[in-house]
């Protein structure tokens, strides 16, 4: 790791700390934990709340997708069909995205309805500019 990555990263883990032993310590309330995190992440983590594309499916979910309502019912009457190791494989990754994605797109949603004080238009724009980047989202 790089000198200059390793002292930020050890900044934002130290402010990180400070931030909880101030809430555990009762020096400051929930709400206030909360917004101090938000601007946090906004600072230092914001590129993790970027859109992640979903894997590719594989070519058996594909003839599926293309498949007549009886080929789809006569495939998915066969057990063997779903432990396919592909197909075991991109449900995984696939559920695992989703999550991410849905929990990242909740987060930012968060920020602007909850945290980002309505003067603040470069944050509103940054978190708008970031949502638009989802599929089907309009803010």
């Amino acid at each position: 790791m790089l000198p200059q990555v390793k002292e930020i990263s050890r900044q934002y883990l130290d402010a990180g700390k400070r931030l909880h032993s101030d809430l555990i310590a009762g020096r400051m309330t929930m709400d206030e934990f909360d917004k101090e995190l938000a601007y946090f992440s906004i600072q230092c983590g914001f590129d993790e709340l970027a859109f992640e594309p979903y894997p590719p499916r594989p070519s058996e979910l594909r003839e599926y997708d293309n498949a007549s309502d009886e080929q789809r019912r006569i495939l998915l009457e066969k057990p063997a069909f779903w432990n396919i190791d592909e197909i075991k494989i991109y449900l995984s990754l696939y559920e695992k995205t989703l999550s991410k994605n849905l929990g990242h797109l909740w987060w930012l949603k968060e920020l602007l309805e909850r945290f980002i004080k309505c003067n603040d238009d470069k944050r509103i724009l940054m978190v708008k500019a970031k949502i638009a980047t989802y599929p089907n989202q309009t803010i």
